[in-house]
């Protein structure tokens, strides 16, 4: 599914997922993750930049992850003929996803951090953590 398609798919939902979201920050902080909470739309809805961070993987990373996925890619790829150009095709596809979402969130002002799967998951956590002002 081209990207595109794939934005459109998200819209329609994201009031939804935003509502809940505000819903939920009543009581607390709220760490909410998806590829539809697009930048832009989060930019329509006023989201400050300090309320939001994008953690995108590297291409290497995304590939790496979805292989270790095991039957779950087996069925998403087998009604392809050529199950080797079917991969390639959906990892380009996740690498210009993240690209987009990177380009756009630096638009919108939001903060966007490429992961590669070799930083320890607690230094992930304490960035996000500085990032939201939970710690100095």
């Amino acid at each position: 599914m081209p990207n595109e398609l794939k934005i459109e798919r998200y819209i329609p939902a994201f009031p939804t997922a935003v509502n809940q979201i505000e819903k939920l920050s009543r009581v607390g902080p709220v760490v909410a993750e998806g590829p539809g909470l697009l930048p832009v739309l989060l930019a329509s809805h006023h989201v400050a930049p300090e309320k939001a961070i994008y953690l995108l993987p590297t291409p290497s990373f995304q590939r790496n992850t979805n292989q270790r996925r095991g039957e779950w890619v087996q069925r998403a790829l087998a009604s392809r003929a050529d199950l080797e150009i079917a991969w390639e095709e959906w990892m380009q596809l996740d690498d210009q996803f993240a690209n987009l979402i990177e380009e756009s969130a630096t638009q919108a002002h939001y903060t966007s951090v490429r992961n590669d799967g070799g930083s320890d998951p607690g230094d992930v956590f304490r960035l996000v953590e500085k990032h939201f002002g939970l710690v100095e």
